[in-house]
C-alpha cells in the first residue's frame, strides 16, 4: 500500500523509494485500507500464486512484508518532518499512527485468512525473520524510535504496540541499532511482545558476549532472543544463556566448518 504518495523504481537500483507525501495538519488525516488499491491487487494476487505452488504440503510460505505504522509515516513525510510534526502537531500525529496502525492490522489480517484458506501450514511463519512459531504472531519494529526519548516512544509508538498485540496476541519484536536500546525496559513490560532480535548497528560490536547483560535483560523476563552472530561467538553465547530461549543464525564457509561449529557449541 502506498497510502496516497505513490512510490519510483530506480533503474539502478534494486529498491523503491517512496514520494513525499503533502500533509495538512488543519484537517484529520485519513489513512484507511483500501483492497482495490492496484498495488495491493498486484501483491495479492503473486501471493496467491505462491500458495497455489506451495499446497498442499510442498513448501512454507511466509508471512507478507508491511512496515510499521510508523515507519511508514517517516518514510511518507520525511523523517525531519516527521520528528518535528511529533512536538508541533502532536494530535494530528497520534490520530494518522493509529489510522496507519489499523491499516497494518488490517492488511497482515487479510494474507492470514488467505493463507488459512489455501494451505494447512498457514501459522507461525515470519518469512525475512526466519522464525517458526506453532501459533500466529506479527513481527514488528519501530526504526525510527533510534531518534525518540522514552517518553515519546510511550506516547507514540506503543499505542501501536497496543494496538497490534490486542489484534494478533503475540509480537516478534526487531530491535534495531544500539541508539534503540532505550526502549527495552518498556518493550518487556508488554505480554504481547514474545520474542525480540537484537541488532547492534553499525560500528558498534557484532552479536556476542559484549552485549550479554542486554541478552540476560531479556531472557529473565521469560521472552525469546533472537541473535544473527558471528561463527565464533556461538558457542560462547550458548554458555552464556538460556538456550531454550534463544534462537541464532550463523553462517559457516564450508560444510566442515560448520561442523565443526557443531561440535564446539556441543551438538
Amino acid at each position: 500500500m502506498d497510502c496516497g504518495a505513490g512510490f519510483t523504481f530506480p533503474a539502478d537500483q534494486a529498491t523503491l523509494w517512496f514520494n513525499e507525501a503533502r500533509v495538512d495538519f488543519a484537517n484529520p488525516p485519513r489513512f484507511a485500507f483500501d483492497p482495490d488499491n492496484p498495488w495491493f491487487r498486484k501483491y495479492q494476487a503473486l501471493h496467491e500464486a505462491c500458495l497455489d505452488l506451495a499446497a498442499p504440503d510442498h513448501f512454507l510460505m511466509g508471512q507478507i512484508i508491511a512496515l510499521p505504522d510508523n515507519d511508514v509515516l517517516a518514510l511518507l513525510m520525511g523523517a525531519e518532518n516527521f520528528l518535528t510534526a511529533l512536538l508541533d502537531h502532536p494530535q494530528w500525529m497520534k490520530a494518522a499512527l493509529v489510522q496507519l496502525a489499523q491499516m497494518h492490522a488490517d492488511v497482515m489480517e487479510q494474507f492470514l485468512t488467505l493463507n488459512r484458506r489455501r494451505t494447512p501450514y498457514w501459522y507461525g511463519i515470519a518469512g525475512w525473520a526466519d522464525f517458526w512459531a506453532p501459533e500466529p504472531f506479527l513481527a514488528t519494529q519501530s526504526d525510527v524510535s533510534c531518534t525518540l526519548s522514552t517518553a515519546m516512544f510511550h506516547e507514540f509508538i506503543l499505542p501501536e504496540l497496543d494496538l497490534l498485540g490486542a489484534r494478533f496476541g503475540a509480537l516478534w519484536y526487531h530491535l534495531d541499532g544500539y541508539e534503540a536500546r532505550h526502549h527495552l525496559p518498556t518493550l518487556l513490560t508488554r505480554d504481547y511482545v514474545r520474542a525480540g532480535q537484537f541488532v547492534p548497528g553499525a560500528n558498534r560490536p557484532p552479536n556476542g558476549s559484549h552485549w550479554i547483560e542486554l541478552y540476560r535483560q531479556v531472557q529473565a523476563a521469560g521472552r525469546i532472543l533472537w541473535l544473527d552472530a558471528p561463527a565464533e561467538n556461538i558457542a560462547p553465547l550458548l554458555r552464556q544463556l538460556d538456550p531454550s530461549l534463544l534462537v541464532l543464525r550463523t553462517y559457516a564457509p564450508s560444510q566442515r566448518a560448520a561442523e565443526e561449529l557443531l561440535a564446539a557449541a556441543g551438538y
